[in-house]
């Protein structure tokens, strides 16, 4: 009876053994699939950055990692994209790290117009302590991973059907903002009038 029970115990640690190895085998053959969105128009840089990634995931996994890049805001607005993230419901949202803002108010700073002396200021500082500080509460807190926050920001250009020559010219001017808070004071404290509008509503 003993030596029975044995013999059947053996057979289950062994079978045990065969099916985790069998287990791990079809995990190292599963493929991996993840949904890149963002808002930018296909022929931008960033949609050709997405690409290049994808690119890349694809090449340095064998192909066991597939990024599927959705671009112009093909599966929502930005706020709806981070929503999205949050919810597991896409995996990476590509996009000005200031957006985050809505949830972490301290990225509102250094997203927002006047703070960095030049494109070096900004990436000194978002490379830096203060940068990683603010990743490691959007992680600790929203539960959220920046994979980069670089910032390349690059001139910005106003354009009006009536020349803007001086911060008078801006008194009552209509101007369309993006949908971020932070936005929308510097503009008011100008004189402008800021509306919020998501970028796929330009042209």
């Amino acid at each position: 009876m003993k030596k029975g029970l044995l013999c059947v115990l053996i057979l289950l640690v062994c079978a045990g053994t065969v099916f985790a190895q069998g287990q791990g085998a079809r995990d190292a053959d599963r493929v991996y699939n993840a949904r890149l969105a963002h808002i930018d128009p296909p022929t931008h840089p960033h949609n050709l950055a997405s690409q290049k990634f994808a690119e890349l995931v694809a090449e340095r996994t064998d192909n066991r990692v597939i990024i599927e890049v959705y671009p112009a805001g093909q599966l929502g607005n930005a706020p709806n994209l981070m929503e999205q993230v949050q919810l597991g419901t896409i995996e990476i949202f590509q996009g000005g790290i200031g957006w985050w803002g809505s949830s972490l108010p301290d990225y509102w700073l250094v997203a927002s117009n006047f703070v960095f002396d030049n494109l070096e200021h900004s990436r000194a500082v978002m490379t830096g302590p203060i940068g990683m500080e603010l990743s490691e509460r959007l992680l600790d807190e929203i539960d959220v991973r920046a994979l980069n926050q670089g910032m390349v920001r690059n001139p910005r250009h106003l354009a009006s059907v009536k020349p803007v020559r001086t911060l008078e010219d801006l008194r009552g001017l209509n101007v369309r903002v993006p949908e971020m808070a932070n936005w929308m004071v510097p503009w008011q404290a100008l004189g402008a009038n800021p509306t919020p509008m998501a970028l796929t509503e330009t042209y």
